[in-house]
């Protein structure tokens, strides 16, 4: 059981004090990088059969990035890979054949989904956007908004939401074979509406200490997207009640949806 609360609002007046290191405070070199989505998809569709243009880009958690993480001589391939649940197999065809990150950490490209079988057509989709750093930086994985699936081009979103779903990350709970399908929307609520690396640390030593979490009650503290929370209640909480500004919330509630109806691995 997964409950969302409203965290009163609790403001620092302190300056932000930063001692001097050897890499910028803001970008270093045990930051998880991260591909992101360039522009929101809108409307969140795709029509079958026809191309739509996507941008994907790098940056670590604070939105930076170094040309330095990108030395390699060659660019780095990209792979665009559908994910659904049930209905007929997809094929997704890209323009150029591979798309690949430059130097300057960005690319453009055309994607296409057609259906490879008859048979029920899954309502809707999910594009994976992963890359192969050929030894350098591991790069996160990106994934769209949950993308409606048209035979004709169609007015409406494909889920409803107060917030601008940017993107969607698929995170993979440690030692287990449960993934975390998880909304940002840092456009609309700025440090709350994305994954922090710190999260991720968390979650993995939860996962190496289950006992810590087996049949107890757990709240968070300000939750963000809940993926903290949502993995609390994968690794054996019994009660999971997450918290946040009452602006957050819809972001936490998306995120429970979505893991509900749009996971094609939970």
């Amino acid at each position: 059981t997964v409950e969302c609360w409203v965290t009163p609002a609790a403001w620092m007046t302190l300056p932000w004090l930063c001692q001097e290191l050897d890499e910028q405070p803001l970008v270093h070199p045990n930051q998880t990088l991260r591909l992101f989505l360039r522009e929101c998809i809108d409307p969140p569709s795709l029509v079958l059969g026809e191309w739509r243009m996507m941008g994907v880009g790098c940056r670590n958690e604070y939105g930076l990035w170094r040309r330095a993480d990108f030395w390699a001589e060659e660019p780095i391939p990209l792979e665009v890979t559908p994910l659904m649940q049930g209905g007929c197999q997809l094929a997704v065809t890209t323009e150029p054949g591979t798309p690949s990150l430059d130097a300057s950490g960005k690319t453009n490209f055309r994607v296409k989904v057609e259906a490879k079988a008859t048979g029920p057509m899954p309502s809707n989709v999910l594009l994976k956007i992963s890359a192969d750093p050929k030894g350098l930086r591991p790069l996160l994985p990106v994934l769209t908004p949950p993308l409606k699936l048209l035979e004709v081009p169609q007015p409406g979103p494909a889920l409803t939401s107060q917030l601008t779903m940017e993107q969607c990350r698929l995170l993979e709970v440690p030692f287990r074979d449960d993934q975390i399908l998880c909304a940002e929307c840092q456009g609309d609520l700025g440090i709350g509406g994305r994954v922090w690396d710190g999260c991720l640390v968390m979650l993995e030593y939860l996962a190496m200490n289950p006992g810590l979490l087996e049949g107890q009650r757990c709240i968070e503290l300000g939750s963000g997207t809940g993926l903290l929370g949502i993995g609390s209640a994968l690794l054996g909480a019994s009660q999971v009640c997450l918290t946040d500004l009452e602006s957050v919330v819809p972001l936490l509630e998306l995120n429970i949806h979505l893991n509900q109806y749009f996971n094609p691995l939970l």
